[in-house]
């Protein structure tokens, strides 16, 4: 079993303080929720360039309602996992019917798998 500690915060500071604190736990993963204030109604840190986490592997979970404007910066910033919710691939905000079967923004995952996606984890609210 993996136990990934999660940042949730709104402010460079406290996930710094947050960052510090996994220093005296085995983590091998940390895990960081990005919301943008529209997809949720609370917004979070989102400034990936200034992540320090060289003994950790990141993982980014995009609550944002454009992926697009937010995957390539966490990327570039050493992201190894980004989680998307599929309702913000498939052109809305609002979780699709059950048993509805969305035609994916095909090109938006093509792009992204040849570069760094090995699995597509979609999580819906």
């Amino acid at each position: 079993m993996q136990v990934i500690p999660a940042i949730n915060c709104d402010t460079e500071e406290c996930v710094k303080k947050h960052l510090e604190m996994l220093k005296d736990i085995p983590a091998e993963w940390v895990h960081v929720d990005v919301s943008d204030g529209k997809f949720t109604p609370v917004r979070t840190w989102n400034e990936p360039e200034l992540l320090e986490t060289e003994s950790l592997k990141v993982e980014v979970h995009l609550m944002v309602q454009e992926p697009e404007e937010y995957i390539e910066r966490w990327v570039r910033a050493g992201a190894k996992r980004v989680i998307l919710h599929i309702e913000t691939i498939v052109g809305g905000c609002a979780p699709p019917p059950r048993g509805y079967r969305p035609c994916l923004r095909l090109n938006f995952i093509s792009r992204w798998s040849r570069h760094c996606i090995r699995i597509i984890y979609f999580s819906t609210r």
